[in-house]
């Protein structure tokens, strides 16, 4: 008879797991056994919420970011579209560089709100001392540089991956939302000149008769 008997079971992964039975098992070896497996399921637990609770927190500040963002383009654009429906902006080379102008000042301001809000979570998780450090590396995140210069510690790297998915997401939203403005600009002058031209062929048929 061997010295100790194992029997099979299940753990909470359906790996098959090897147990000791009370057959020529001594009871100091037992509970070496039992320790050894509870210290393993407390370091699966901890990786766990390593993984869980960054990725939630960050979840969270992209959803927050977001929808500044969204609040941020809707705003800017539903006043343009006033602006343009009112008849008060002639259809001149400078208005349309004032209204573009204006409209990336405010998108790009969404942007550094966002880069405030990533740094002052950095901040209130005691990742750095000051906001100029934790802004900063808010920025490196944000446009996806990965200079690499600043780490944060191992609970927290996990948020440095999800604010850079955050830029790639606001960047691609706030591009859409500039190259719509473009579209309505050229729509405005496509039908001016279309305007136009209907006049002048009016004129030209007028004088022929």
């Amino acid at each position: 008879m061997p010295p100790f008997a194992v029997v099979k079971h299940l753990d909470d992964q359906g790996k098959i797991e090897r147990w000791p039975s009370d057959v020529g098992y001594t009871t100091k070896r037992r509970l070496q056994f039992f320790d050894d497996v509870h210290r393993r399921n407390l370091r699966i637990e901890g990786i766990d919420k390593m993984l869980l609770i960054p990725l939630l927190i960050g979840s969270l500040a992209l959803i927050a970011n977001m929808l500044i963002q969204i609040v941020v383009i809707v705003a800017i654009t539903r006043y343009l579209l006033r602006l343009l429906d009112s008849g008060r902006l002639l259809p001149t080379i400078g208005t349309d560089i004032k209204l573009l102008s204006v409209i990336f000042l405010v998108l790009f301001g969404g942007h550094v709100l966002q880069f405030a809000v990533w740094a002052s979570l950095f901040l209130w998780l005691g990742e750095f001392s000051d906001f100029a450090s934790a802004f900063y590396h808010s920025v490196v995140n944000f446009t996806s540089l990965g200079y690499g210069d600043i780490v944060m510690s191992e609970k927290w790297r996990l948020l440095g991956p999800l604010e850079a998915a955050n830029g790639i997401l606001m960047f691609g939203l706030t591009i859409s939302a500039f190259i719509a403005v473009m579209i309505r600009l050229f729509g405005r002058h496509s039908r001016i000149v279309q305007a136009r031209n209907k006049l002048s062929d009016s004129g030209n048929a007028g004088a022929g008769n």
